[in-house]
């Protein structure tokens, strides 16, 4: 990644607080999604408009998995990406996981930096099981 870029490293799911990836997931707990970004100095310093959005997908029945916060969004340098590479947690709750429960899934990725045309990139995440 050049200077004037920005892009997502990786998204992946984890038990809530954890260091580490996990790739299956509690039903009966809340889990989390993290969205690991970096912008180059030039981007970074002058302080781009960016968004990101993602989706939780169930592979076996096609719905979405709810989430919170929202996605982020706002300007570079500013929370919640106020360094040039960053992490951004988002929570799924038990009650959001439960009905999944049994079910492949995966996440889905996507920035946005600039107010176009964009400097676009986007990921997807590991299958994850959310056990049953």
């Amino acid at each position: 990644m050049g200077p004037n870029h920005a892009q997502i490293i990786r998204v992946y799911t984890r038990e809530v607080g954890s260091p580490i990836a996990d790739f299956v997931l509690d039903a009966t707990k809340p889990a989390e999604v993290v969205v690991e970004v970096e912008a180059g100095t030039a981007i970074f310093s002058v302080g781009a408009k960016y968004r990101t959005g993602f989706m939780v997908k169930d592979l076996e029945t096609g719905a979405s998995i709810a989430f919170a916060p929202a996605p982020a969004a706002g300007a570079l340098g500013s929370p919640p990406w106020s360094t040039p590479s960053e992490a951004m947690v988002y929570t799924m709750t038990a009650a959001a996981l439960a009905p999944h429960a049994g079910h492949l899934c995966r996440v889905y990725a996507y920035l946005l930096v600039g107010l176009g045309p964009y400097d676009a990139s986007f990921v997807e995440s590991e299958l994850f099981l959310i056990e049953p």
